[in-house]
């Protein structure tokens, strides 16, 4: 009886081993957190944004108490209510979200203490052709090879109704980035 609980052991053993090195691929697991940059306020900054092979200046500032951001000559509003006190909550950071559609994302996020907000913006030349906001939603990861980007959403995002229903829960929202098109993702996690 001995010997057959040492050799169930060693079997047992043996195939978790060959599992966990041949039968898990990373592949599918790969999700990158970090950005290219994040954008100070006051700096001006050049990257080639919309993949036309020149560089393109992009500047987050402070005016008459509004966050704006400047790419080349386009102004957009990130915050009309900006407050030092809540710097620290603030960020506007540059992401490569879909290695192959060949331009780079602006993201600006807001997270205070009770409701996040993050947005999404594209430029080509000097228009904005991307500014999709996500309420409640931070960016939790993203698949640079197919451009999917997984938010973890809380209480009022796009899955607030299953929240009402079933009580506080994270959700792990989906949208696809590819080019200047965003597309919700109807599963989550």
């Amino acid at each position: 009886m001995n010997l057959l609980k040492k050799l169930g052991v060693l079997m047992l053993s043996s195939t978790m081993l060959v599992v966990s090195v041949f039968g898990l691929s990373s592949s599918n697991s790969y999700a990158a957190t970090s950005c290219i940059k994040k954008l100070s306020l006051n700096t001006t900054y050049k990257y080639d944004i919309d993949g036309d092979g020149d560089k393109d200046t992009i500047k987050a500032y402070v005016s008459k108490d509004k966050l704006l951001l400047k790419v080349n000559k386009c102004v957009k509003t990130l915050n009309s209510q900006y407050s030092s006190d809540l710097k620290s909550s603030y960020a506007v950071k540059l992401y490569d979200f879909n290695k192959k559609d060949k331009s780079l994302d602006i993201v600006y996020s807001y997270i205070p203490d009770d409701v996040a907000e993050t947005r999404i913006l594209k430029f080509k030349n000097n228009t904005c052709e991307v500014n999709k906001f996500y309420y409640d939603s931070e960016v939790y990861s993203y698949n640079p090879s197919n451009g999917m980007v997984t938010f973890r959403e809380y209480f009022e995002g796009r899955y607030k109704d299953f929240t009402k229903v079933l009580g506080s829960f994270t959700c792990y929202s989906k949208v696809k980035v590819n080019g200047y098109k965003l597309s919700n993702q109807y599963t989550a996690n």
